[in-house]
């Protein structure tokens, strides 16, 4: 990924130089690299030479604390030219920033600019990943040691609007809807430390049952949290729990949400507006809102235009500049005559862009583009293929530029669903030559530990360096810090581009330029010199610190395999960056998470989970406790689900072993779509591990239900589950302490009691 984020800044940086270079006739040149490098690390820098006049070396070369020079790059030619170039960094301890000199020299030009470069050691990263975050007493815990090396409730908004809507799709981990009632709490606390008498938390509840689709609606009506003498004590926050509790087996699901209060019922935003505009010049653009706009002069509040949107909520305006001041336009866009301002109550948000002077360009006050990259709202997927768009305007003209980001990781399986003890492949790709170490877990355990699964932030935290919005204080430059003068010719007085600097700077990049790129001014005061727009240092951790029909198959299999993990293992990627690991499917119905980590010499990645689906459309499900006590009597529970659409008759026989009693037995029952629940009554008497097995049996009859007839499945109509009970001894576990005395004599020691 490295490699790819390098490209595109490279051909990003040469659209910027190219665009800040016309009407430019001298030689140009631009150097960029990081400001902070891995020490020992494949280093890269970027240098780009334009318009030379004549044959022109440029040399780039590392000076030390100790002022040694070591040359990284020596480069000649006639021709423009842009290349990136790669280095050894320097191996150091710790921390150590040297000077970066760059040098352009031919027989009449001349050129030297000096930057300061940190390189820095970093650790190397070890962490330890296990298979699942909760453990029953007894389980085996499976884990893997990582050493790196750095190279269904939806909680949205709500506005002011008294309701809210809340909708609950309740789902088992195999995809199919869950029968049963759900618990809704809305609550709303006052804020934490805040002592106001009378002041208390305020909740709503409700009750309601999911439909046949598994699907529960509530509105609830949240006028109650409002219009009280404590709302200012209150936080904009609804705090809203659910608990679903299943239909027959009373298993309770709770799922916590929170949902911001807003008082925003609006916004207006600016649409295609220029960047600059000349004197006299008509500005045009457009304004999004679902009523009257207002186009103000946010320097004086004053009302430029009214405009009124169309039934697409869209605004075009025209404005002429010729009677306004010739300087950058503070325009705001607002649904009110003036800027206004409210505190908990609902607002329009107004927006505010500032249109450029565009001035006559000048050899001391060239003119300059602007590129923005537009950001990605969609999450990017592994293996697909995404437009970068690149906005960028320069002397009254703009434009789109577009390049193309593709990643390359992934996990498949093949089929994509599956039954129980069916074969299946993985597919693992991945960087070639990459170690993979693959898990597949069974979804209801993370249900049980949300938020605990590793994903690339887990890993991106890990990493060193996470945020690049600034350099080091240490290798700042510019001329409140000594590392160069200011230029000799004194036409040349202010820096005239502080944005481009300020952008090179936002992404932990510098630049070694002639062009009029440079650190914003600093005010200096007698013996002391400050930096106007100095920032706070990188965010760094311390250097040293199958089949799917009505009817399944006439084999009956007996599903006794019900692990939690599944996959845990190492696979080799070969030379073509694919691999194929052949699995047989697990007796769990149920979907299976799945992930990759994979470490290579290009450094490490990490796939997005897949999942595979494991489901038949009759089976039957045991709610079995993890332990219980020898002698007592304890309700195994059982519930059939059929999702087949044809009336059946269906008969459980449980096959307890010599060591579990049954107590009960149950009549035949007819089961159409969906589920029906059943309990026995057992009592174990031998302790250890035991095996109760139940056997779910569509049989054949000749009664009806009600007018209907019974189906007979030829194929599917049995299904085995054996699963294991621990069975403790009875009675509560004592621990006695006898204590002696010990009175040495001699070579003989005598214990009394």
């Amino acid at each position: 990924m490295a490699v790819r984020e390098i490209c595109v800044w490279k051909g990003l940086i040469l659209a910027l130089f190219l665009f800040a270079v016309e009407g430019q006739k001298r030689p140009l040149f631009m150097v960029t690299f990081p400001a902070v490098i891995e020490s020992g690390s494949d280093a890269k820098l970027c240098a780009t030479l334009l318009k030379p006049q004549e044959s022109l070396t440029l040399t780039v070369s590392l000076l030390d604390d100790k002022n040694r020079m070591t040359k990284l790059v020596q480069q000649s030619s006639s021709m423009p030219l842009h290349r990136c170039f790669s280095f050894k960094a320097p191996l150091v301890d710790g921390e150590s920033v040297q000077n970066l000199k760059v040098e352009v020299q031919g027989k009449v030009f001349s050129a030297t600019e000096e930057r300061k470069v940190m390189f820095r050691r970093y650790l190397p990263l070890t962490f330890i990943q296990t298979d699942k975050p909760i453990y029953n007493p007894g389980q085996t815990v499976i884990y893997g040691s990582v050493y790196y090396m750095p190279l269904h409730l939806k909680a949205g908004d709500a506005d002011l609007a008294p309701i809210l809507d809340l909708v609950l799709f309740p789902r088992y981990t195999y995809g199919q809807p869950v029968p049963g009632q759900a618990l809704v709490e809305v609550c709303r606390d006052p804020f934490p430390y805040v002592e106001v008498p009378g002041v208390t938390r305020q909740c709503l509840r409700k009750t309601m049952t999911t439909n046949a689709t598994g699907c529960a609606s509530l509105t609830v009506d949240t006028s109650v949290f409002f219009n009280t003498k404590f709302e200012n004590s209150l936080q904009d926050l609804f705090i809203v729990t659910v608990n679903v509790t299943e239909e027959g087996t009373d298993v309770v699901l709770s799922k916590p949400a929170t949902v911001s209060i807003t008082f925003e019922v609006g916004k207006v935003t600016f649409v295609d507006l220029p960047g600059y505009f000349e004197p006299g010049s008509t500005i045009n653009g457009k304004a999004i809102a679902n009523k009257a706009v207002y186009l103000l002069d946010g320097n004086s509040n004053k009302l430029l235009l009214n405009l009124t949107t169309n039934q697409n909520g869209l605004a075009t305006f025209s404005l002429n500049t010729a009677n306004l001041p010739k300087a950058a336009l503070n325009l705001v866009a607002s649904v009110t005559p003036e800027i206004a301002y409210s505190y908990k109550s609902p607002y329009f948000t107004t927006d505010t862009r500032v249109v450029q002077l565009l001035q006559p360009d000048s050899p001391n006050n060239p003119s300059l583009g602007e590129l923005t990259i537009v950001m990605l709202e969609q999450p990017l997927k592994c293996g697909g293929k995404y437009p970068v768009t690149v906005k960028y305007s320069f002397v009254g003209e703009s434009g789109d530029y577009s390049a193309d980001i593709v990643y390359m990781a992934s996990l498949q399986f093949s089929p994509a669903t599956a039954v129980p003890a069916e074969r299946n492949v993985l597919t693992v790709s991945a960087q070639a030559g990459s170690l993979c170490g693959l898990s597949a877990v069974d979804q209801s355990v993370w249900i049980l530990e949300p938020g605990r699964r590793l994903s690339a932030k887990m890993v991106f935290d890990l990493l060193p360096v996470r945020s690049l919005s600034s350099y080091p204080y240490s290798v700042e430059d510019g001329p409140c810090f000594g590392v160069r003068p200011l230029r000799a010719n004194r036409a040349y007085t202010v820096p005239t581009n502080t944005q481009a600097y300020s952008t090179f700077k936002s992404v932990g990049m510098k630049v070694a330029t002639n062009l009029a790129v440079r650190a914003p001014l600093c005010r200096r005061y007698p013996g002391l010199p400050i930096d106007v727009e100095r920032t706070d240092v990188v965010s760094t951790a311390p250097p040293e610190a199958g089949s799917a029909g009505d009817e399944g198959t006439l084999k009956v299999t007996v599903r006794t395999y019900f692990p939690e993990t599944w996959i845990w293992q190492l696979v080799q990627v070969g030379a073509t960056g694919s691999t194929q690991v052949p699995l047989t499917v697990p007796d769990t119905i149920t979907t299976w998470e799945t992930e990759a980590f994979c470490l290579s010499s290009k450094g490490l990645g990490l796939a997005p989970p897949a999942q595979l689906t494991v489901f038949q459309p009759f089976f039957l499900e045991l709610s079995l406790p993890y332990s219980i006590v020898r002698g007592e009597s304890f309700e195994l529970k059982a519930t059939v689900f059929s999702y087949l659409s044809k009336l059946k008759q269906v008969q459980l026989h449980p096959r307890p072993s010599l060591l579990v009693h049954l107590m009960s037995r149950i009549r035949p029952v007819f089961v159409l779509m969906g589920e029906r629940p059943f309990k026995w009554v057992l009592t174990a008497s031998v302790l250890g591990a035991v095996n109760v097995t139940v056997n779910a049996s569509a049989e054949p009859s000749r009664t009806r239900c009600g007018t209907e007839a019974v189906t007979v499945l030829t194929r599917g109509r049995v299904d085995v589950v054996t699963r294991s009970l621990l069975v403790l001894p009875e009675g509560v576990e004592r621990t006695n302490t006898q204590s002696w005395l010990l009175c040495p004599k001699g070579l003989f020691a005598i214990v009394t009691a």
